[in-house]
Order: C-alpha cells, then structure tokens, then sequence
C-alpha cells in the first residue's frame, strides 16, 4: 500500500516536470489592416496658348551649286588627276578615259580641214574673176569641205563623250571612282561644287514629312548653340527623285537663309526646324491628356467627383501639347493617363 502510495507521487511529479518542459505557447494578434491610399488623379486645365506642327532634323550646309559629273560613254579611266577639295577653274579636264588615237585623228582632221578650206576660197576668187557663179569644181569643193567638217566634229564629239571638265570654277566634294577603273555612260565619276553660295540641305525618310511641306515654308535653324536665324525652303525633291535608287536618289530639302548673309561653314552640322503650320492663340492640352483607341479620339474630364468621357476634334499636334478643334471649353480639367 505504502508502495503504491509512492509510485502515485512519482508519477504526479514526472507528469508536472514534463509540462515545464514544453515551449510556452505565443497568443496570436491579427494585424491592424491600414485603408489603402487614394488614388491619385493628375488632371491639366485645358487653356489657349502658341502652337506648333513642326519637322525638326539634322541640316548640313552645302552649296546651292553642286553637279554630279560624268562620261557619256562607257570605257576604261585613263587618267583622274583629281582629290577632295581641291580648287579646280572652268574648262580643267578632271578625268578622261582611254580613246587609242582620236587626239592623233584629230589634229590630222583639222589640217584636211583647213587645207579643203584654203581651196575653196581659191576657187571662190578663181570663180569671181572669171564672173562664174558657180560650177561642179566649186561644188564638189564645198562638199569637200563640208565632209572634213563633219570628220572633224565627230573625232570631237568622240573625245568630249570621254572627258569631263569642269563646268565651272569650284571645288570637288565628292568622287566615286579612280583611274584604271571601268565604268559606264552615265554613272557618277565625280561632283564639283560652288562654294561662294552656301544653303542648308536636311534629309528627310518619311514621305508623310515630304507631304507636309512646300517651297516657301518658313525654317529656323541654330547656326550656333542658341543662335537661330529664319529661312525658308527653297526647294524639295520630285517624287522621282525622292523613290529613285542608287546615286540618283534624293531626299534632302534645300533651306536657304531670310538674310544672305548668315556666316557659313561649309559641311557643318546645325538643327533645323521646318514650321508646317502654327497657331498663336490656340485651345490646348498636354499629349498625355489625349487617348486614341479603335479610331475614336476622347479625353476624360472631371467634375467635382464626377468623370465622363467626351470625343474631340483635334487640330494641331505639336511636340508636348494638342490644339483641341471642338469638344472643350477652356478652363476645364482633363484627366492625364
């Protein structure tokens, strides 16, 4: 009995020991839920103010007076004794391709010239002082001479189809071949420019530009950081020009200065900006006010608390903002994206 008594108690204590073994457990607190922050609207008031549809670019200044250069017969270039931006006088021969004899042909075919020449004037006074009008002898000496003529001309002819000169007193910009090279009728060989008349030439890749413009339009361009002078387009390409291929094509719209004499730099690089079209005192909003979905254009306006969408007209659209046509009155809050 006094055993059982005391196994009893052993127990009870190995029992309460065993719980104060165990971790003591931790009371779970739900967190405090915070109400999410408003949402944040960014609203613009519509208002007036300057716009602007321009195309802005990267103009070089060249000259008004640039030609390409080239043979009008296909052959081998002998000689092209010509480099970049070297100062060249009308009538220098700048390249000639091979001709054999024709020069050798040539001197000859004067000679026969001068010598069928010479006989016809001796026949001619022969024929006056004898009081003959005319006779098969001064025929057939006429016609000599007319044949020497068209012999010398064509050895002519021959020789200019395969020599270029210079058309004026320049400087050549740009060449696109060497001696001992073969090329054909036609293709580019070289170009010389008039450096003493300067112009602004920018060149365009999207046809929707070419679209916008016309000859006349008003341009500014930064002839220095911060210095811009007014000009107009002087001339844009043809179509033909524009999709043609190869050497003949040509994108670059010609810009020429208000002032003539603005200082130039020949090949510098200066902005240009070519004004479409501008209005003073227009009804405007910031680009990020406007949405464009499915071909519908709207903006989202607030009222008090209210929003509501309404469609617009849109006129302009310049670099940052919008000119609104018809569905806004000035003053109103439109809602950005």
């Amino acid at each position: 009995m006094r055993f059982s008594r005391t196994l009893l108690l052993l127990v009870l204590l190995l029992g309460l020991t065993g719980c104060s073994l165990f971790p003591k457990e931790e009371e779970y607190v739900l967190p405090v839920l915070e109400d999410p922050p408003p949402s944040r609207i960014v609203t613009y008031e519509v208002e007036r103010g300057f716009i602007a549809e321009e195309i802005r670019g990267l103009g070089r200044v060249a000259p008004v007076l640039e030609t390409q250069l080239y043979f009008t017969r296909p052959g081998r270039i002998k000689t092209m004794d010509v480099r970049l931006q070297q100062q060249v006088e009308e009538g220098t021969i700048l390249a000639q391709l091979e001709i054999g004899d024709l020069e050798h042909q040539l001197k000859l075919a004067k000679i026969s010239l001068e010598e069928a020449r010479l006989r016809l004037e001796r026949m001619e006074e022969l024929a006056l002082i004898e009081g003959r009008k005319d006779s098969p002898d001064l025929h057939m000496q006429r016609l000599a001479v007319e044949r020497e003529q068209v012999k010398h001309d064509y050895l002519v002819e021959q020789i200019n189809q395969a020599t270029i000169r210079a058309p004026y007193d320049g400087v050549i910009v740009r060449t696109y071949t060497q001696a001992g090279l073969t090329v054909k009728e036609y293709e580019p060989v070289l170009t010389i420019a008039d450096p003493s008349e300067l112009e602004i030439h920018m060149e365009l890749y999207s046809e929707d530009d070419f679209q916008r413009i016309t000859p006349g339009q008003p341009v500014r361009v930064e002839v220095t950081r911060g210095n811009w002078v007014e000009g107009y387009v002087a001339q844009i390409p043809s179509y033909a020009e524009r999709t043609a291929t190869g050497a003949e094509r040509d994108r670059r719209v010609r810009i020429r200065f208000q002032n003539p004499g603005v200082r130039l730099r020949m090949n510098d690089l200066m902005t240009a900006i070519i004004v479409v079209r501008e209005k003073p005192d227009a009804l405007l909003i910031p680009k990020a006010a406007l949405r464009e979905f499915m071909g519908r254009t709207y903006v989202r306006v607030l009222e008090g608390e209210t929003r509501r969408e309404i469609d617009v007209d849109v006129g302009i659209r310049g670099a940052t903002h919008v000119e609104i046509l018809d569905g806004l009155e000035e003053g109103m809050l439109v809602i950005g994206k």
